[in-house]
C-alpha cells in the first residue's frame, strides 16, 4: 500500500470513528457518578473512551500494513509484542497531540471530532 493510500485510509478511519467516539464519550461522561471536582470525571471518560477507540483505529491501520494483524484476535490484541508496542505508541502519540488543546480549553474536551 502506498503512503498516499495509508494517509487517506487514516483520514477516513479517523472520520468514521470520531462520531461514534463523540457519542459514546458523551453518554459515558453523563452516566458516570458525579465526582467533585468534575475534571476527574472528564479525564476518566477521556482516557477510557478515547483510549479504546484509538486502539481500534491503530488496529485498523496495523491490519492495512501487515497481514498478520488481519485475524480477529490479532486485530484486538496485536499479532506480536512489537505490534502491541507500535499500537501503544500510536495511541500515546494521539493523546499527546491533544495536550495543546487541553491547555487551551482547560481540560479534556469529551466529544471532540477528531481522534
Amino acid at each position: 500500500m502506498t503512503v498516499a493510500a495509508l494517509v487517506t485510509a487514516r483520514l477516513v478511519l479517523g472520520v468514521l470513528l470520531s462520531v461514534p467516539m463523540w457519542l459514546v464519550g458523551g453518554v459515558v461522561v453523563e452516566d458516570l457518578p458525579y465526582v467533585d471536582p468534575y475534571w476527574i470525571q472528564l479525564f476518566a471518560t477521556y482516557f477510557l473512551v478515547y483510549g479504546a477507540f484509538r486502539w481500534l483505529l491503530w488496529s485498523a491501520i496495523a491490519a492495512l500494513i501487515t497481514p498478520k494483524a488481519r485475524t480477529i484476535g490479532a486485530f484486538l490484541v496485536g499479532s506480536s509484542s512489537v505490534d502491541r508496542r507500535w499500537r501503544f505508541v500510536g495511541v500515546l502519540a494521539s493523546f499527546l497531540c491533544d495536550v495543546p488543546i487541553m491547555f487551551l480549553a482547560g481540560g479534556p474536551i469529551v466529544g471532540k471530532f477528531f481522534c
